[in-house]
């Protein structure tokens, strides 16, 4: 693709540029293929180490998340 990019040849270059879309394409399906997961479903994010990222309640598992933190905010 770079040799081409640098010459004067219009259909070379239209050529490469087909090519490398349709590659971007396969690629692009591909990836969208793999993430096809039902998002309300938890099980489906997990981190690193396997564990479910809940982002929420006590790590004990208590229950008792709103899914709201309790701070104090000051404003200097």
């Amino acid at each position: 693709m770079r040799s081409v990019v640098n010459s004067e040849d219009v259909e070379a270059i239209k050529a490469a540029t087909d090519e490398l879309q349709k590659k971007f394409y396969d690629i692009s399906a591909k990836l969208y293929q793999n993430n096809q997961t039902d998002p309300n479903d938890p099980s489906n994010y997990q981190d690193a180490d396997g564990g479910s990222d809940d982002f929420g309640g006590d790590s004990d598992g208590g229950g008792d998340d709103d899914g709201f933190v309790n701070t104090e905010f000051k404003d200097e």
